[in-house]
């Protein structure tokens, strides 16, 4: 071998070494900068506790729930018989009641400007403040605005965190789309006027990211997917909060929905297996 190719093979070895520290120099980066993210989190997540942030909002929903008249979604268990039938009309007339106030609001004012009305006896702000830093993949966030016939929380989304938005699912177009589709931050800051960040705790999963990734991934397969309070088992339709039940069950063995019938928004935050991280109203 001459000394010419001697070189080449030399310099070929030494950028080959140079790429796989860096990729794993970029990598031990990524990983601190997603414990940092999660260390933080578990903080913010205990400073709610510690401050007293959670036990006003648990108060508040008990009087709401004591307040209104608000459908048992346990009951829903048979989505054929003839009283799951009679409330999910009810369900998504109120969904459209809602939905009819928020497009005729837009209608009438600018992106920046109040995107709901409320139905309950307080006069929201109809738009909240929520902090984003602590999201990750897969993550949900919680929003509730006026009183809805199904629990305290109306909406749902699962966050991506490479795109920076929420997946979620519409019934009607209410700006984004209908069916499964990608919502912004800005969407739920600007038409709820609570919103509240949910994680599943499981950071004793050393294959945390990779999980989470893997629900992603679930989740934005059913874009453009149909919506519809469909069964768990009914992968061809999809609401807000099914699609975060779906791919954490799949995922990681964990049930959303402890109590039966339709997984709500409410069911998520009553969860043993979430915690809060995150609230603004």
């Amino acid at each position: 071998m001459n000394k010419k190719k001697y070189l080449t093979i030399i310099l070929s070895l030494i950028l080959l070494l140079t790429l796989i520290l860096v990729a794993n120099a970029n990598a031990k980066e990524e990983s601190v900068k997603n414990n940092d993210k999660l260390n933080l989190k578990i903080k913010q997540a205990k400073e709610l506790e510690y401050n007293g942030t959670n036990k006003l909002l648990d108060k508040k929903i008990r009087k709401y729930y004591q307040d209104n008249k608000i459908i048992d979604d346990s009951k829903l268990n048979d989505l054929n018989s003839s009283e799951a039938k009679k409330l999910i009309k009810i369900i998504e007339q109120d969904m459209d009641e809602f939905d009819s106030k928020l497009i005729n609001n837009k209608a009438t004012n600018d992106s920046s400007s109040v995107g709901t009305m409320s139905f309950g006896d307080e006069p929201p702000s109809g738009t909240n403040n929520i902090d984003y830093t602590y999201f990750e993949d897969a993550d949900i966030i919680l929003v509730h605005d006026g009183t809805c016939a199904y629990g305290y929380w109306r909406h749902a989304g699962t966050y991506d965190e490479n795109k920076g938005e929420f997946v979620s699912a519409q019934k009607n177009d209410v700006g984004n789309g209908t069916g499964v589709i990608w919502e912004d931050k800005n969407w739920y800051r600007n038409n709820y006027d609570e919103a509240l960040g949910v994680w599943v705790v499981d950071y004793e999963n050393e294959m945390r990211n990779e999980i989470r990734d893997m629900i992603m991934t679930t989740l934005k397969a059913q874009l453009g997917e149909p919506y519809a309070l469909s069964s768990y088992w009914d992968t061809d339709s999809w609401y807000c909060s099914k699609l975060p039940w779906y791919g954490w069950r799949e995922h990681w063995s964990v049930n959303l929905n402890s109590d039966g019938g339709l997984c709500v928004p409410d069911d998520i935050d009553e969860c043993d297996e979430t915690s809060r991280f995150a609230y603004s109203d």
